[in-house]
């Protein structure tokens, strides 16, 4: 090939490369404007392996990321044995159904309904989205069952909740088909078996760890779409639709039930509510989160060392920045050694933790 041939075939290759990069630079600005991985890296930990390390260490969570693809049926037994067996001390502290004392005849029937003793000894998994914010419950039953006669806040039941359009993996289906036993990143339990949507594996795992997102920084944010209400809080994360995103109008992904199959509606997403990615891991941002988590629950604490508000908006804070905290306590407890917490946060968890104290 001679020399002017060369230089032709250099020029249109140049041309091909500014065409190709002109047209995706509405996608490149979109990128370029979330966080990289070094501006999140905390005390010698980047964000990736500080969240493997945490939701390895969680009591009741799970990195979905290395899911089994079957599991050992004794070991799933166990799981659903143990939280079922922390029923009668509810029961004996004084929890009420529709306010009455539970009788000993309900505790049998979730039993019988959990089907524990059904397991196979290889039991596979299935892969699935939650449509709606879901309770992730210790039981399946649909009965909310309350503290004590004096207290109708929040069912005792639930050990954490699933956003819209969360992954998690289904191990057990309950006697009556009515609930999914489920493990999400943070927790374990019972969810309603209608109120989610089977996919494949590999679109499942695209869900579960999206490359595109962007995250609610307001304490609440909701949207109706098609009669459909989605509710997400502080820290949840929404999928973006990058075909039709840009750095001012984000489009976010929201999940639905058509005709058997999930998809997706796309919808812009408010700016005031959202960030592209995750914010900075910075004092200023931990400060500020938590200022405005406080401000929109006022009444929510019933002191200012309640332990349960703290908890909570640790989790939400913390999450906001891309630390995937649990939300129970257990598994809260088991990880927080982990957080660039001072010290007096880390002794005592749910003590009287300040917004100014939240920060590494």
């Amino acid at each position: 090939m001679g020399k002017k041939n060369r230089s032709i075939w250099y020029t249109l290759g140049c041309i091909g490369l500014m065409s190709f990069a002109l047209s995706g630079c509405r996608l490149l600005e979109l990128l370029e404007s979330r966080d990289t991985p070094k501006e999140h890296e905390l005390v010698g930990y980047n964000l990736d392996v500080l969240n493997e390390k945490i939701l390895n260490s969680s009591v009741l969570g799970s990195d979905l990321i290395k899911f089994p693809s079957s599991l050992n049926g004794q070991v799933l037994s166990l799981y659903i044995r143990e939280q079922l067996s922390q029923l009668p001390a509810l029961v004996a502290k004084g929890a009420v159904r529709q306010g009455s004392v539970i009788p000993e005849s309900a505790l049998k029937r979730i039993e019988e309904n959990s089907a524990f003793n059904n397991i196979k000894d290889k039991t596979p998994t299935f892969y699935a989205v939650a449509l709606q914010r879901l309770d992730l419950l210790m039981a399946p039953t649909s009965a909310v069952w309350y503290k004590d006669k004096d207290h109708h806040d929040s069912n005792v039941l639930k050990i954490g909740q699933v956003m819209p359009g969360e992954a998690v993996a289904v191990m057990h289906m309950s006697d009556d088909n009515s609930f999914c036993y489920v493990q999400s990143s943070y927790a374990r339990g019972w969810l309603p078996y209608y109120k989610l949507m089977f996919t494949g594996h590999i679109r499942w795992l695209e869900i579960v760890k999206p490359n595109d997102f962007a995250v609610v920084t307001s304490p609440q944010y909701s949207v109706t779409i098609k009669g459909h209400e989605y509710v997400y809080y502080m820290g949840d994360v929404i999928m973006l639709d990058m075909k039709q995103s840009t750095v001012d109008k984000p489009v976010g992904l929201f999940p639905v039930n058509k005709e058997g199959v999930l998809t997706f509606e796309s919808v812009e997403l408010p700016k005031k509510d959202f960030n592209i990615g995750y914010l900075k891991a910075t004092p200023e941002n931990l400060q500020a989160q938590a200022l405005a988590y406080k401000k929109a629950y006022p009444d929510e604490a019933e002191g200012p060392t309640d332990p349960a508000f703290n908890a909570l908006m640790m989790t939400r804070v913390y999450r906001s920045i891309g630390i995937r905290l649990p939300q129970d306590s257990r598994s809260l407890c088991s990880v927080v050694s982990f957080l660039p917490l001072k010290d007096k946060v880390k002794s005592d968890v749910f003590g009287p933790i300040t917004c100014m104290e939240l920060y590494f």
